[in-house]
């Protein structure tokens, strides 16, 4: 059984702490659901901390992280969108639902390729564009939570939402580009053991 590390159990406690976070949002709770998100945050700075700090960085860690993370966001993303109430500044449908979409067709597309095409798509390294992605897309949280808490209109809110949009589609694109050629090159047997693509 993997050794659950101090970074682990912060993880964890960001994980535990989301149904709080959504019952915070459901019930159009802005106050309290800007504050555990920011609590949120803190659990995920320390835990990135600890973890380089002491060394404890693991395999378990990093899913549990990504997945909390993920967690975070689309609870955000949903439930500011199909249940904005009297939120000052609301996440727009075509925003949650082009993020979601984004995340889902990735698993799914990867999953396809491995059950069905026998691809084995490795892991891919991230990239600029999904890096600037998930900023964008934790930054329209930010504001949209900041704003209905202090229930203000956020200037060019709107603005931020489309840098976002165009940020998660592209990143998306290229996501699936990339796993598409890493797999015909794994199937043509041209990927060397480190994952590093020939070149040529």
């Amino acid at each position: 059984m993997p050794k659950i590390t101090v970074a682990t159990w912060f993880t964890l406690a960001r994980i535990a702490m989301t149904p709080f976070f959504a019952y915070a949002l459901a019930a159009h709770q802005a106050m309290q659901a800007f504050l555990l998100f920011g609590v949120a945050c803190l659990t995920d700075t320390a835990d990135g901390l600890i973890a380089r700090r002491f060394g404890q960085k693991s395999d378990l860690g990093a899913v549990l992280d990504a997945l909390a993370d993920k967690l975070l966001l689309t609870v955000a993303y949903i439930l500011m969108a199909v249940s904005p109430g009297d939120f000052a500044n609301p996440i727009p449908v075509w925003l949650a639902a082009c993020v979601i979409l984004r995340d889902g067709l990735i698993l799914l597309g990867g999953a396809w390729l491995r059950r069905y095409r026998n691809l084995g798509v490795r892991q891919l390294p991230p990239t600029v564009w999904g890096k600037w992605s998930t900023t964008f897309q934790m930054v329209t949280v930010v504001l949209s939570l900041v704003g209905n808490a202090l229930r203000q209109t956020i200037p060019y809110f709107l603005f931020v939402c489309l840098i976002t949009l165009g940020l998660t589609l592209f990143s998306g694109i290229d996501y699936l580009q990339r796993a598409l050629t890493r797999g015909r090159l794994d199937a043509a047997g041209t990927v060397p053991a480190d994952g590093a693509e020939k070149a040529g």
